[in-house]
């Protein structure tokens, strides 16, 4: 599956390159406009994901030469992550003009490359030695104020996606499931912090006198983060399903892509909670989380199959090549 994705992905980026070579005005309107600007934050995403499967399936390969190579990939996706938050975020500021209907749930797709990247850059450091401390050590900060920064915009996004919907109620219909990327964001913050949390607390034990007072304490405080982001989660979550249940399950379209991505995201954040803290019921809902999400993924694979891909143009292109052969 995950080469699969990968190959798509490489496309994208193929198909992105000729539209920005033969499609000027496109160029603009791509950081301008809400419906153009939000792809960047997937974008963003999607190369987290490429490094975050490099580094599982490469977990035990010690080479120092490719943990570099690992690590320079991870800061150059940490510059586009805040190209995509930061630099969209300010043109979205100045030249695109919005009113509070327009303002709805994917709006916070500003704020989850920031997230992502940081739990990606967390992964990334369990990997490295103490042959990397000073490395280790920036990539913590680092991670760290990206959360910050990433929780800093979502909190503000919630406060006016709230805002939206108790004066214009629920997002238009097509937007049905544009709630859910809030997940996204919720996961990716609670399994990066949890793993920071993990980072830490074995920096602490290589490099300093460490007081078992000192990582109690820290993992005090990242069970109160994860525990409130999962209420916000299974609030959003709730919400989510009184959207759908209002306006029914559409006609498939490639919207439904939405979904897997911040449920499966959610799930990992859960996971992790049952690894560092011990709780099983988190387990069991993570597996839930994860499932469903499975399920939209597997579901949107073959939907896009058969009714995405443009079977019409192909039969009507192949029978008239049949047709040239018989002539000729």
């Amino acid at each position: 599956m995950w080469t699969i994705t990968l190959i798509i992905f490489i496309l994208v980026n193929l198909f992105l390159m000729l539209k920005l070579i033969y499609y000027k005005d496109f160029r603009w309107e791509m950081l301008v406009d809400l419906k153009f600007n939000l792809f960047f934050a997937p974008y963003s995403m999607g190369f987290s994901t490429v490094i975050n499967m490099i580094t599982l399936l490469t977990i035990h390969y010690t080479n120092d030469n490719f943990k570099l190579g690992l690590v320079i990939f991870w800061f150059v996706n940490v510059i586009f992550a805040m190209f995509a938050s930061w630099i969209i975020l300010v043109f979205i500021i100045k030249n695109t003009e919005l009113t509070l209907a327009d303002m709805n749930p994917q709006i916070i797709l500003l704020a989850l490359p920031l997230s992502v990247v940081a739990s990606c850059g967390s992964l990334v450091t369990t990997t490295l030695d103490s042959n990397w401390r000073n490395v280790r050590r920036m990539m913590m900060v680092l991670n760290f104020l990206l959360l910050s920064s990433a929780t800093f915009l979502a909190f503000i996004f919630f406060d006016i996606m709230f805002l939206r919907m108790l004066i214009h109620k629920y997002p238009p219909r097509p937007l049905q499931f544009s709630i859910f990327p809030t997940l996204g964001y919720l996961g990716h913050a609670t399994w990066g912090m949890q793993l920071n949390f993990l980072n830490l607390r074995s920096y602490l034990e290589e490099f300093t006198e460490n007081s078992p007072a000192v990582t109690d304490t820290l993992k005090l405080l990242t069970l109160l983060f994860c525990l409130y982001m999962f209420s916000i989660g299974f609030l959003l979550t709730f919400i989510g399903i009184c959207i759908n249940w209002h306006y029914g399950m559409p006609k498939f379209s490639k919207l439904y892509w939405i979904v897997p991505f911040p449920l499966i995201a959610f799930a990992l954040g859960l996971n992790e909670f049952f690894k560092v803290h011990g709780m099983q019921t988190f387990k069991v809902i993570g597996m839930i989380y994860g499932a469903v999400g499975i399920i939209f993924v597997v579901g949107s694979f073959f939907g896009s199959i058969i009714y995405e891909f443009p079977w019409s143009g192909l039969k009507a292109y192949l029978q008239g090549r049949s047709k040239d052969s018989k002539h000729s």
